[in-house]
């Protein structure tokens, strides 16, 4: 179920990881019951921004804008990949956090840098590639609209990750040291592993997780990415959600 700009319930807002935008979670909605809101971060879809330009702040302040916008009373904030670059910046911002859920995240403890935070063959093929990417995603946007939705109005470049050979995503964040202050103890903290991720795995999950203590951590069988185990995803959130409105 897809809400979030009415009602005054506690709330879930979907965060997507690099490359893709807030489309990945749409085989995940119709399994939730609870209220939920799929947010677009800066430089793709309706939010068009120069790739080249943006900055991990520019990511936090555009899930702080979506979910004050959500109304939502409590939000439990469920980020993949690298939204785990943003999500530990959000509780300072609002008082209304309550849960964190990082799906297979990247997450860079303070006075560190998320690239440095990868398996080492992944961090030397960012390394390398970074300055090609700066130059090639300036200018530019990503599109991702679903088949109908009305055309973006920009003067930038648009381009598209689906079908690709190369995928865009705003360069500059996994660079950036991290800022962030420590986490509230009022605000829960979960980390999913997946137990088959190529990406980021297992140890270094576990890792990146010990960055949140206190956190849970839960294991889900499943690579990087979680369409496939989306049933077990919205399990879990019925179950947090529950206990957020129990509280």
């Amino acid at each position: 179920m897809t809400t979030g700009r009415t009602t005054r319930s506690p709330g879930i807002v979907l965060v997507h990881g690099g490359s893709t935008n807030s489309t990945m979670w749409d085989a995940l909605l119709p399994l939730l019951m609870v209220p939920t809101f799929a947010v677009d971060l800066p430089g793709r879809r309706y939010k068009p921004r120069d790739l080249a330009s943006i900055t991990t702040q520019d990511f936090v302040d555009s899930i702080v804008e979506d979910c004050e916008a959500s109304g939502f009373s409590d939000v439990i904030v469920v980020g993949h990949s690298s939204a785990g670059f943003a999500m530990p910046y959000l509780p300072a911002r609002l008082d209304s956090i309550r849960h964190l859920v990082f799906l297979s995240c990247t997450i860079a403890p303070a006075g560190q840098r998320p690239v440095d935070q990868l398996k080492p063959d992944l961090r030397q093929r960012v390394v390398d590639g970074h300055g090609s990417l700066m130059r090639d995603t300036r200018g530019t946007t990503i599109g991702g609209l679903r088949p109908g939705e009305p055309p973006i109005t920009t003067p930038l470049r648009i381009v598209e990750n689906v079908g690709s050979t190369r995928l865009f995503d705003a360069p500059r964040p996994a660079f950036e040291p991290a800022r962030w202050s420590p986490l509230p103890p009022t605000v829960r903290r979960t980390y999913v592993v997946a137990l088959n991720d190529p990406v980021i795995p297992v140890e270094q999950a576990r890792r990146m997780a010990s960055f949140l203590d206190p956190v849970e951590t839960v294991e889900v069988e499943g690579g990087h990415d979680p369409t496939p185990y989306f049933d077990q995803v919205a399990n879990l959130l019925h179950g947090w959600w529950r206990d957020l409105q129990e509280t």
